[in-house]
């Protein structure tokens, strides 16, 4: 998986609901993980009834100094991902910001006036696997011919996204998923 972080489907379960219902037109279902910056859903699609993966960042969690900073770089991030196209790569399909009371809710009229806090999402393909930091961490090892095919396909992924002119800038186990198929996003 190369930018974002759509996550796998290790201990998802156990994680609790979160409290937004919606994120522009996509209707939350699940939490997914946290991060240094914000969370990452399980999200739907009603219009085209898709399921997504949407990375958020609250800006209200940031000191005003970095806030301008790390949402203009989280925009950056969707626009370069989505110029490209690729089958080892996560899809971006939208990038949106909303409005959210304390709560998390969406509010809306005077009350999204009131509540400035604001949420910046990205929403992307939902990638179903595992990620290969949990192959490593339960000492599971591949042949050496799944490991030169999925060397391959990471570094034809890379090679896709440098020619677009996107650097990752974050390429570890954990930013990989390992599809039931065998092949890695």
């Amino acid at each position: 998986r190369a930018l974002g972080r759509p996550g796998g489907t290790q201990a998802l379960a156990s994680r609790p609901m979160t409290t937004f219902t919606r994120l522009g037109e996509y209707l939350i279902r699940r939490e997914l993980g946290k991060g240094a910056m914000g969370v990452v859903y399980e999200g739907f699609d009603p219009a085209i009834e898709r399921t997504v993966a949407i990375k958020t960042i609250l800006p209200a969690q940031l000191s005003s100094e970095e806030a301008g900073n790390v949402l203009a770089r989280f925009k950056r991030e969707a626009q370069a991902a989505g110029r490209l196209n690729h089958p080892g790569i996560v899809a971006v399909y939208d990038y949106g910001e909303e409005i959210a009371d304390e709560d998390h809710n969406m509010v809306a009229g005077d009350a999204a006036a009131q509540a400035r806090q604001r949420v910046a999402y990205i929403a992307m393909e939902f990638v179903k696997g595992r990620e290969l930091r949990d192959f490593f961490e339960a000492n599971e090892r591949f042949a050496l011919k799944d490991t030169e095919r999925l060397m391959a396909e990471i570094l034809d992924a890379m090679g896709h996204a440098h020619a677009n002119g996107v650097v990752h800038r974050d390429m570890k186990p954990a930013n990989l998923i390992v599809l039931a198929d065998g092949r890695v996003k």
